[in-house]
């Protein structure tokens, strides 16, 4: 892989898309901000507790968004 144009930003984005939690504005947030979001989300859901279709999934979601909004 050619590092020198690896886009980070579009990186990251692609992995929070792949979660399939929906739409979130992330132009306010800096990169790494986004990447700590990620990987939290990606830890949640590979946890089982990113389940969008039980409350408590989405209280898990937005309790994690929240802390980088």
């Amino acid at each position: 892989m050619n590092t020198k144009n690896f886009d980070k930003r579009n990186w990251l984005e692609n992995r929070f898309n792949d979660l399939n939690l929906g739409d979130l504005d992330m132009s306010g947030m800096d990169d790494d901000t986004l990447e700590n979001l990620v990987k939290e989300l990606e830890a949640a859901n590979e946890d089982g507790k990113l389940n969008l279709e039980t409350a408590e999934g989405i209280d898990n979601l937005t309790a994690i968004v929240g802390k980088y909004e």
